[in-house]
């Protein structure tokens, strides 16, 4: 057992120091070729009844005043077979006192492999007790033949809560209700609870439920979220518990946070059988 215990003490080591080298290269890298970049990301969903949904995620500060800023997010991901890129244009402020972001966004979404193609926008507002994200998307694309089915880009629309857990600042709850039409088939509702932890400064687990009127009972799901560059204090510790339940800190750090919304584009599907695919 101690040589087991000392084996696998060696390999966290060594991973450890292999990540943090990995990470010390990509800043360095930005910092020297990009410098207006805040964030890469890694994210990762994986669920009971598919195939992971691999994405990578960047944003870009396009202006730098005091309190407030134009963003461009951008991301490539992987989910179903099918290849999704999304570019947007965000604007973010914040107070004063720097306890309270507010901004919004507006989103250009393309599915490569059908063509499909999406137009969103959205409001979103962070705090150290709450945060809150709506999110409203039209389908641009006419229907289309994929794989001997017709489909169409979706219409909808979402709108997501989080809370803080009471005295432990690293883990948030959220419940988001969702909508999708199209010609083809509507989702009428559905709904996501999940709970969100952050352990430390680049990594964070979120592990929820989801149920709509396609689904013959919950779906489970687990993404994994690894920030790569480049806005990160990493000597910063990670509060885990604090005398008090709820209380508004300055958060200027979440500041380039990306944007929580909907990347995968919904779609009405009609073949053999009617179902709604993407969310």
């Amino acid at each position: 057992m101690p040589i087991i215990g000392l084996a696998g003490g060696v390999v966290k080591k060594s991973v450890n120091q292999g990540l943090g080298f990995a990470n010390s290269a990509i800043e360095s890298w930005a910092y020297q070729n990009v410098p207006q970049l805040r964030m890469i990301e890694i994210d990762s969903r994986l669920r009971n009844d598919s195939k992971p949904d691999v994405r990578v995620i960047g944003l870009i500060e396009l202006t730098d005043r005091e309190y407030e800023s134009y963003l461009s997010q951008f991301s490539f991901s992987t989910f179903d077979d099918r290849e999704t890129f999304n570019i947007g244009l965000v604007w973010r402020g914040i107070n004063k006192n720097k306890t309270l972001i507010y901004g919004v966004n507006v989103f250009y979404d393309r599915e490569f492999n059908s063509n499909h193609s999406r137009l969103g926008v959205g409001f979103e507002t962070k705090s150290s007790v709450y945060d809150l994200n709506i999110n409203f998307y039209a389908g641009l694309s006419d229907k289309k033949e994929v794989d001997g089915s017709i489909e169409e880009a979706a219409d909808g629309h979402d709108i997501e809560v989080g809370l803080y857990v009471p005295y432990m600042p690293w883990a948030k709850i959220y419940y988001k209700g969702y909508r999708w039409d199209s010609s083809i088939y509507d989702i009428v509702h559905g709904e996501v609870l999940s709970l969100h932890m952050q352990p430390s400064n680049r990594f964070s687990i979120e592990a929820g439920l989801q149920n709509d009127n396609t689904m013959d009972s919950d779906r489970q799901f687990i993404k994994l979220n690894y920030i790569l560059c480049c806005n990160i204090d990493t000597n910063k510790p990670i509060v885990f518990v604090t005398p008090y339940a709820y209380s508004y800190e300055v958060i200027e750090n979440r500041f380039f946070e990306r944007v929580r919304r909907e990347n995968n584009i919904v779609k009405g599907v009609k073949g053999a059988v009617v179902v709604g695919r993407g969310t």
